[in-house]
């Protein structure tokens, strides 16, 4: 990389442009100036990238884990003071990681920014939005690169890379489902709702829900939903609210379960809503024996064709971790 410095004191730059994608390489710059007065060439400057280069940081981390749940608010990245750190200097930081559908996804916090006089003074700081943490995939890994042009001068000067910070990034789990607008959110009927009438959406009062009221029912599956993001050996809760629409017999009678594909977990026992004034919660916890795993809403009741009963609303089914 060459300088030329004119009478009236004008840089203009002559750059190899390259990267450096390995911190530990030690790099020497030479820079030569040109006193177009004396047209003579000086050499007068060795620059050497340092091998120690700071990684980024979290302070929000705790070791190598990000967890939503040990914080509140936005994390922020910060990168320590480094010994050819200028003033004008562009920076690149990123954040690597997973959506919760499986695609990959950057989030760029700087994309060739100048370095500030501050920022010269007291190292880079920028936030982390939570609220970008929460569309991760849970227990997936969170990277985070920082590069920066060595040469504030040049358009293009060598980059160098820094050390990443790798990090695993873990939030509650949690998965609501409020039926709203007739979205679903990924359940489906089963086959105790093989046909549409055997579960209408519905919404009264700005609240939206399903509707159990049919003749020629039978037990089963009438809801069921596949994860595929758990942790193995963690506590998680499952639940729906449920309300009897009537008083006819027989009274509404539902329970829970988890399955593996291998071994089935009854998360409840079946439980009876006789209550028809207003919603009434069906809960419990399961431990999850896979990543993978199928929850379902199980109906107990069966009535024959145009019989009566066994009619309820189903609202609020939830999903999270205990």
């Amino acid at each position: 990389m060459a300088k030329e410095l004119s009478a009236s004191g004008v840089l203009a730059c002559d750059n190899n442009p390259g990267e450096l994608d390995s911190p530990a390489v030690t790099k020497t710059i030479t820079i030569r100036r040109t006193v177009t007065r004396v047209c003579e060439v000086i050499t007068d400057l060795n620059f050497t990238v340092p091998t120690q280069l700071p990684a980024p940081e979290v302070p929000e981390a705790d070791g190598e884990i990000l967890d939503l749940r040990n914080f509140n608010g936005d994390a922020t990245v910060i990168i320590r003071k480094w010994a050819f750190l200028e003033e004008g200097q562009k920076g690149w930081l990123e954040c690597l990681s997973t959506l919760k559908d499986g695609t990959a996804y950057t989030l760029q916090l700087m994309d060739g920014e100048p370095i500030t006089a501050n920022e010269v003074e007291n190292g880079i700081s920028r936030v982390l939005l939570r609220e970008e943490l929460e569309k991760l995939l849970h227990d997936s890994p969170l990277t985070i690169v920082f590069k920066t042009a060595v040469d504030a001068c040049c358009e293009e000067g060598p980059v160098v890379v820094f050390p990443e910070l790798e990090l695993i990034y873990r939030q509650k789990f949690r998965d609501l489902t409020t039926f709203t607008d007739n979205d679903w959110n990924g359940w489906e009927r089963g086959e105790a709702a093989y046909r549409d009438v055997d579960l209408i959406n519905a919404h009264s009062g700005g609240n939206y829900f399903l509707v159990h009221d049919a003749s020629d029912t039978r037990p089963g599956t009438l809801l069921t939903k596949e994860y595929d993001e758990f942790v193995v050996g963690v506590v998680y809760e499952f639940s729906v609210m449920v309300r009897r629409r009537n008083l006819l017999i027989p009274v509404p009678t539902l329970s829970l379960h988890a399955s593996d594909g291998t071994t089935t977990i009854d998360v409840t026992d079946p439980v009876s809503f006789p209550t028809t004034t207003r919603f009434e919660p069906l809960r419990g916890t399961f431990i999850s024996t896979a990543r993978s795993m199928t929850l379902s809403v199980y109906t107990h009741q069966f009535v024959g064709p145009g019989g009566n009963g066994d009619d309820y609303d189903i609202d609020d089914l939830l999903v999270q971790g205990a």
